[in-house]
């Protein structure tokens, strides 16, 4: 994982929101690796509790704002333009994740139930982002008039 980290801009991104969060330094000396263990992936028995009772855990939905917000942070280095996420979920994981930059969405995605994310690998969620971060880029780029306005 370590060659992932170094290669992806969508994971230093994601270290760089998660250690944002940290106000307290908790996780100051960990490595990366640690940091997404502890604070960004779900282990499989919180996932799969998470399926089993339907309620939605408050690590779940760190991840998803951590996630969004990695993919914006992403996007704005890749452009030079400011890109903001928005991510309204309830308790039973359906909602809506929205990136935007000036007028233009960049992304708008469905979140139904916790079969979507939940996220266990972190390979699995670098290469979704890394094609959310693409994605972003091109409505940029085909519609830089929308994003100016």
């Amino acid at each position: 994982m370590e060659v992932e980290l170094v290669a992806s801009s969508f994971a230093k991104n994601l270290i760089r929101v998660i250690d944002s969060y940290d106000s307290l330094g908790v996780y100051r000396n960990f490595t990366p690796e640690q940091k997404m263990a502890r604070s960004f992936l779900l282990t499989n028995e919180e996932k799969q509790q998470m399926i089993s009772c339907g309620h939605l855990d408050d690590k779940y939905k760190s991840q998803i704002t951590l996630f969004f917000q990695a993919v914006a942070l992403t996007i704005e280095e890749e452009t030079g333009k400011m890109v903001s996420s928005i991510m309204e979920i309830n308790d039973e994981g359906f909602g809506r994740a929205v990136l935007y930059s000036g007028r233009l969405v960049l992304l708008s995605k469905g979140l139904r139930g916790t079969m979507q994310f939940g996220y266990t690998k972190m390979e699995k969620a670098i290469k979704e982002g890394e094609k959310y971060v693409a994605d972003g880029c091109s409505w940029i780029e085909k519609y830089p008039e929308v994003v100016n306005a």
